[in-house]
């Protein structure tokens, strides 16, 4: 099945909003979203790279193929991408290139698994379009695929008076972005589609959904190799190189300037590389001399399981008015595929880029941040909330007083601790969070041979089928044009 169909003038018609970092890595004067100038040059170049881009040290490599195309990331994004392109141009050699054993082990597999609609996104934005179109392509390919999933619904509760302004807000968002079948409730109205929900108003989105994003992941790796497409697995690239003695006057030439090593001497050799990365997107862009911004931050996510005898009070996805200038999601409840109810997330700031237990930590992870002022700046802005969501980590008591408020049926008995997720979570040097999609083609020869999706925008999932038809576009264009090694 074809996820992009040949409809993509939404998504193109947004092509100028993808924002592409300077071509240099050199300091600048303006800020590299081009918004607002700088009060001063920020380091552009990684603070610590693990491998320096260019020809490896070692002399013995095992080469493990040539491609026209190589697509470094196996979660969702990566692997849409990877299977669009060769749904477009089945003449395209293409290979998918995972650190893991599997596809879809980290983002892909770690979250509460929800098919979001366009509600918290801005009108005519990139994010809301990629939102609506992810929703509608996820959707048709689950059921194509008969992966298991459910139109759950979500409801999102006002508690009081002073939320109302809020939520109306919200769902006037709603209506500008044609979320289908929205609607505003009253007290009678909430209570019918739950009970047990307190609150003053509320709004209903019925299209939002659930479903396993890991399952889909794998499914869209199978058919990935039904198409004659590669999967290269526990391959952890640590360095790029662009062969300065290449040419590629014509697609028939099939030469590959772009070469990917890994760090136990193998290499792949490529026509062009596209970067899906995730929670590394940063570090493996300044593989290739990417700016050092966009920086990853790696956020957390624990949640908890609902006692089975309370699992009936639950039938779909509820929340309160969320806060907006938060980078962090207040609690939801959520029922889940198989009955159960999920509560969460509580969020912190991971001392490691793949650190689910409270207690994993590197180095790296916990120095390098600080030397960032985007990072301190996000720290300082968002000093608040991060100490509330650390209390909750430390007191299941207080996120239960939270969700009191509007379900008030809990006790803290009721929760046990299960799985946790963790998401990447962009800044800039402002410390703002980045709600936009960001390119990095890094310098030199590399910027015509090599692609970093540094950011993907929130819901990330949700957005992953209609990310790729845009990315798989801008791949096949960039593959077809000739590379000039003095450029």
């Amino acid at each position: 099945m074809n996820l992009a169909g040949k409809n993509l003038g939404f998504l193109l018609g947004t092509l100028t909003r993808v924002r592409h970092l300077p071509k240099r890595a050199a300091a600048y004067s303006g800020d590299v979203f081009g918004r607002r100038e700088r009060r001063g040059a920020e380091r552009t170049t990684p603070l610590r790279r693990t491998f320096a881009a260019g020809s490896p040290t070692c002399p013995k490599m095992c080469s493990l193929g040539k491609f026209d195309v190589a697509v470094i990331g196996g979660g969702l994004v990566g692997t849409a991408t990877a299977l669009e392109i060769l749904e477009s141009c089945p003449n395209l050699s293409c290979v998918l290139v995972e650190k893991e054993s599997c596809l879809g082990t980290h983002q892909s597999s770690y979250n509460p698994g929800i098919i979001h609609t366009a509600l918290l996104c801005t009108p005519n934005t990139m994010q809301a379009a990629l939102c609506c179109q992810g929703l509608k392509l996820a959707y048709s390919y689950i059921k194509c695929k008969g992966i298991k999933h459910c139109m759950i619904g979500e409801l999102i509760v006002a508690k009081n008076e002073s939320e109302v302004a809020r939520l109306e807000c919200l769902y006037e968002r709603a209506l500008a972005n044609g979320v289908e079948g929205i609607q505003m409730l009253g007290c009678k109205e909430m209570k019918r589609i739950e009970p047990n929900v307190t609150g003053c108003k509320a709004v209903y989105s019925p299209c939002t959904g659930i479903v396993d994003w890991g399952e889909v992941t794998a499914a869209l790796g199978k058919d990935f190799q039904m198409k004659n497409g590669k999967v290269r697995t526990d391959f952890n690239v640590v360095g790029f190189d662009v062969c300065p003695d290449s040419r590629h006057d014509t697609p028939e030439t099939n030469m590959h300037p772009a070469t990917i090593y890994s760090d136990d001497n193998r290499m792949i050799s490529a026509g062009f590389v596209l970067c899906c990365t995730g929670l590394f997107a940063d570090r493996v862009s300044w593989l290739s001399g990417g700016q050092f911004d966009p920086y990853i931050v790696p956020i957390r996510s624990q949640y908890y399981k609902l006692n089975p005898k309370k699992c009936h009070l639950v039938n779909s996805i509820i929340h309160p008015v969320p806060d907006m200038s938060c980078p962090f999601q207040r609690p939801k409840i959520m029922k889940r595929l198989d009955g159960s109810v999920w509560v969460g997330p509580v969020s912190n700031i991971a001392m490691k880029r793949e650190g689910y237990k409270l207690t994993d930590w590197t180095l790296q992870d916990i120095e390098e941040p600080f030397r960032y002022s985007g990072f301190r700046r996000f720290l300082t802005k968002n000093s608040k909330s991060i100490q509330d969501e650390a209390l909750k980590c430390v007191s299941s008591d207080r996120l239960i007083a939270e969700l009191m408020d509007y379900f008030p049926l809990f006790c803290s008995k009721d929760l046990k601790k299960i799985e946790t997720g963790v998401c990447a979570v962009p800044i800039d040097c402002q410390g703002d969070v980045v709600g936009e999609v960001v390119m990095d083609n890094g310098t030199g020869a590399a910027r015509q041979r090599i692609l970093h999706c540094r950011t993907i925008p929130d819901p990330g999932a949700t957005n992953g089928l209609a990310l790729a038809k845009l990315l798989a576009d801008i791949v096949i264009t960039e593959v077809n044009k000739p590379f000039d090694p003095n450029n």
